[in-house]
């Protein structure tokens, strides 16, 4: 892209425009050009702005401004007495949300690939399903570079909100939370939670309740320990990731204060959604016995 603007401003120096007719050239001739695929750039919001400045830097004396006027004149609009050069930053952020807009909640393969995308966010950052609501400058680092985290970022940079309407992921129980939110109340700094969130993946843990027993008060001891390879815990898709040895025994100290003792002191409340961890054994009590995965288990003696 700013391969293309540079020889685009190149070959403008050399062609003795007079300025409005500079102008109307930027407008039809080099925007389509320069920002064909700009939707599908992921580029955060400084490194856009800071790719236009030396093509911008160009084309100014071309269009009546001295090269060293400032730069947010080169892209300030005409009716303020800039130039009124496309800022690239912001249009990467208009022609990405009008992607999402028009394709998100649509059966087409692009409507699907942004419903993985935002899903496979949703999982990564793990304290909200509504993301684009989130701190991008406190939560961003917990997700994966891709196309909803770009638009996160870029909306998130003026203080733009979108709520998106989808409902897969519900904490299971009454008075359930997200696990990063619990993490997050619970005190832990900004760093720690990124470390936290590490070995909340490897473990496929998304909500408090994933690391209760049923009874919504005791934990769960599998999920003190790291998970074995290749095995799955969740009917989700988690990321693989490998968390050192600190990260664990930090992982231990906060399962610790949510549950001191291995105990809630506030047992939680019925189930409300279908929760998405995978459970050993389930009881059917229409005919009094436990089934496992791998067959029926023997009822408990009396």
């Amino acid at each position: 892209m700013k391969e293309k603007a540079i020889s685009w401003a190149s070959q403008a120096r050399n062609s003795g425009l007079r300025p409005r007719d500079f102008h109307v050239s930027v407008i039809r001739k080099f925007w389509p050009k320069v920002k064909y695929g700009l939707s599908a750039n992921t580029s955060s919001f400084q490194e856009l702005s800071t790719a236009m400045h030396k093509p911008y830097y160009w084309m100014a004396p071309i269009g009546g401004l001295i090269c060293s006027a400032r730069r947010e004149l080169r892209a300030l609009d005409s009716g303020f007495y800039g130039l009124g050069y496309p800022h690239w930053g912001i249009e990467a952020m208009v022609e990405a949300y009008r992607k999402f807009y028009t394709h998100y909640g649509t059966s087409t393969t692009l409507g699907v690939q942004l419903q993985m995308s935002l899903e496979l966010l949703i999982c990564e950052v793990g304290i909200s399903n509504q993301p684009f609501t989130l701190n991008y400058k406190r939560y961003g680092s917990f997700a994966t570079d891709g196309f909803c985290k770009s638009l996160w970022e870029k909306l998130d940079h003026f203080h733009f909100k979108l709520f998106v309407n989808h409902t897969l992921f519900q904490p299971p129980r009454e008075r359930d939370r997200w696990m990063m939110e619990a993490l997050a109340q619970a005190g832990f700094s900004t760093e720690e939670c990124k470390t936290l969130n590490l070995v909340r993946l490897h473990q496929q843990v998304l909500f408090e309740s994933d690391i209760f027993e049923a009874d919504g008060r005791t934990i769960d001891p599998k999920y003190l320990s790291p998970r074995q390879r290749g095995t799955k815990w969740s009917t989700y898709q988690f990321g693989r990731q490998q968390p050192p040895p600190s990260a664990f025994r930090l992982w231990r100290d906060a399962i610790s204060q949510l549950a001191p003792g291995g105990r809630r002191n506030s047992k939680l409340g019925p189930f409300r959604h279908q929760p998405h961890i995978i459970w050993p054994c389930r009881y059917d009590p229409s005919d009094d016995e436990p089934t496992g995965h791998m067959g029926t288990l023997q009822p408990p003696v009396p």
